[in-house]
């Protein structure tokens, strides 16, 4: 019963400091910032992977990657066009990832600096550690990548022995705990990096875990409303642009939320 009094009172003091830090307000800038920066990423991930998979091989992957960005994708013209034009891609790719580490990395320390404060960086520092963030997350999807070329082979060897019950326990099982892992460690490594001040390995661990949490279970809930419900309909051919912002703006409010446990941690670790 006090266990549940604490927690609580410690879920009570996140929802205030959210909503007295203006965490709706600033979602909303990351993920205007994020929203123009995201399709120089993509091309450079999907150039970089075409120069060691097949086109089928590719096309798999971009829904794959298509789809951890935005759940509920389903637009294949789109991703044919990424994979003809792989070439180009890299090129566009490469030169806007520098002109998005940059944005994207200000974003989100502005962000983190209305949760937690903490002196300016260095214009060097700042785009140093812009760049830092960039490589990491780029090694982080290269990983996600991999899992989920195993995934798939596992899945192959499950067909060929004929156990298809354990093929499809394994998916879904496979499925969300991967998602959860690839969410942890990536919020984990921007709680690390992006924040003015460096927060304990135990904090950082809270706040990796409840966004990743909460993240997987929003991506399963808006893939639902995309491909069931189609709630973006109504857009026509701003559906995709529609989806895309909110789901961004969703994922800037659960980013945030993270930091608001952060930031309120140490004081329930007193109690």
């Amino acid at each position: 019963m006090l266990t549940s009094r604490v927690t609580l009172a410690f879920a009570r003091r996140v929802a205030i400091a959210f909503r007295d830090d203006d965490c709706a307000f600033m979602a909303a800038a990351v993920a205007y910032q994020l929203f123009f920066s995201l399709l120089p990423l993509l091309l450079l991930s999907v150039g970089v992977i075409a120069l060691f998979v097949s086109s089928e091989e590719l096309r798999t992957e971009v829904v794959n990657l298509l789809r951890g960005v935005y759940p509920g994708l389903a637009d294949r013209r789109l991703v044919d066009e990424l994979v003809n034009s792989r070439g180009l891609t890299l090129g566009i790719g490469l030169v806007g990832t520098l002109w998005s580490v940059t944005t994207i990395s200000a974003a989100l320390d502005r962000a983190l600096f209305g949760v937690f404060g903490g002196n300016r960086r260095s214009f060097i520092r700042g785009r140093l550690e812009g760049l830092l963030l960039a490589a990491l997350l780029t090694s982080l999807a290269v990983l996600s990548f991999a899992l989920s070329f195993l995934v798939q082979a596992f899945a192959g060897w499950l067909r060929t022995v004929g156990i298809a019950p354990i093929q499809r326990v394994a998916i879904e099982l496979l499925g969300p705990l991967t998602g959860f892992v690839a969410g942890f460690i990536l919020f984990d490594l921007i709680y690390l990096i992006v924040p003015r001040r460096r927060l304990p390995r135990r904090v950082r661990v809270a706040g990796a875990f409840t966004a990743a949490a909460l993240w997987e279970v929003a991506k399963i809930g808006f893939a639902i409303l995309t491909r069931e419900v189609h709630v973006f309909s109504a857009y026509g051919v701003l559906a995709l642009a529609a989806g895309l912002l909110t789901w961004i703006y969703l994922t800037a409010l659960i980013f945030l939320l993270g930091a608001e446990v952060m930031k309120a941690w140490p004081e329930r670790a007193s109690t």
